[in-house]
């Protein structure tokens, strides 16, 4: 069993993953004890500066960690549910890239992405039992989201 977290928030790339997915959710972490493993993207020009001009990012995108009470409080609303998975397979992404071309392909409904590089729901899938990794690309916060349950807080979780 593993504690997952949703965000939900206003950024534009937040509002566009809400409309094309039809869902509340548009951001998905792994809690990690006091951290979440996600995978973050880059501002949309600095990725751009990135690709055309090789200018460094100003500080490090794609799978992080990210304290549990900053990731809160980036998101608008947010949710922790439980899972069925493995954390193991998500802690040793961290350090991979973002995959903003996987991104799009996704937005675009394109069955490609970067083997090498994750967005968050591919973090997240990886470590999810009942999505087979092949498929990590194709899913959508939504997804998770109907894979896990509410946490029973009388019963409490031990993860």
């Amino acid at each position: 069993i593993m504690l997952i977290i949703f965000g939900s928030g206003d950024h534009w790339i937040s509002k566009i993953i809400k409309k094309s997915t039809c869902s509340k959710w548009s951001h998905v972490g792994l809690v990690d004890q006091d951290q979440v493993i996600e995978s973050i993207g880059p501002p949309f020009r600095e990725y751009l500066s990135h690709i055309f001009l090789g200018i460094d990012y100003k500080k490090p995108y794609g799978v992080v960690t990210t304290n549990l009470i900053e990731f809160i409080a980036r998101y608008k609303d947010s949710e922790i549910r439980i899972i069925d998975g493995n954390i193991e397979n998500a802690r040793i992404r961290i350090g991979m890239s973002f995959d903003m071309l996987g991104l799009f392909c996704a937005y675009l409904h394109i069955n490609w992405h970067d083997t090498k590089k994750d967005f968050c729901v591919e973090t997240v899938s990886y470590a999810v039992e009942h999505i087979e990794n092949h498929t990590a690309h194709q899913q959508r916060p939504i997804d998770i989201y109907w894979l896990s349950s509410q946490i029973d807080y009388k019963k409490g979780v031990d993860v």
